[in-house]
């Protein structure tokens, strides 16, 4: 209950908190004219595709920093982490097999706002393309920077299964770290007044290359640091 009120309902939250108020403003014609001023602007050459990209990706980067299921992945285990060690499996694919759920759970998170989008603007098949195309590198690289905090610094001493969540450090810096992608994101494309070439290079290739860093990263450390590691 710990897990699913505190990690995997946040994942439905912020999509929830998005479609209320086009809800509430669905039949007022001002919300009508703003919908259509947004399809209008929809355009290949548009200004508003690039920051309407960074705003896919910001929004992509905090839903995943906020839901902590990979900054506590390990904590979660608490005085039953000697599993770990003892399981027939070698512990890069425990690591992958922490990281899974918490990369699955933010893709349900974000995949739910583009299907809002698309209820709402219907956008064009190109666009609707690029914010796909936007969503693996602010996943990966979150997730996986939450997993890198995890081995590092584990909270597994605790005798409330809520402090694994609620009072770990892990979570916060998880929380702040998309926050982080999320501004840096934003403002680069805003303030550069970013084409959309350039765009798709900051907010596409960019997070995935530093994705596989941390991905190479975590392959060379992370049994070292869970051999490390005692209850």
């Amino acid at each position: 209950p710990i897990f699913f009120m505190n990690n995997v309902i946040m994942n439905f939250i912020w999509p929830i908190f998005v479609l209320v108020p086009f809800l509430q403003g669905g039949k007022d014609p001002e919300f009508a004219a703003f919908l259509t001023m947004l399809r209008s602007a929809l355009e290949p050459d548009s200004p508003a595709v690039p920051i309407a990209l960074a705003v896919t990706f910001a929004a992509a980067c905090f839903i995943s920093g906020t839901n902590g299921v990979s900054s506590s992945a390990l904590s979660r285990e608490g005085k039953l982490f000697y599993f770990v060690k003892i399981l027939p499996m070698s512990y890069h694919h425990q690591i992958w097999a922490k990281l899974l759920p918490g990369m699955a759970l933010s893709l349900v998170g974000v995949l739910l706002l583009i299907l809002i989008l698309i209820l709402l603007i219907s956008p064009p098949a190109w666009f609707l393309a690029l914010l796909l195309a936007t969503i693996p590198g602010a996943v990966l690289l979150t997730n996986m920077t939450g997993m890198l905090f995890e081995l590092l610094w584990p909270k597994l001493k605790w005798d409330n299964e809520q402090k694994a969540v609620k009072q770990n450090l892990n979570v916060l810096y998880g929380i702040l770290v998309g926050i982080l992608l999320a501004a840096v994101a934003v403002v680069t494309v805003v303030a550069f007044a970013l084409p959309l070439l350039p765009t798709i290079l900051v907010l596409c290739i960019i997070p995935l290359l530093l994705a596989l860093g941390l991905a190479l990263l975590i392959h060379r450390i992370g049994p070292r640091l869970i051999c490390s590691l005692d209850v």
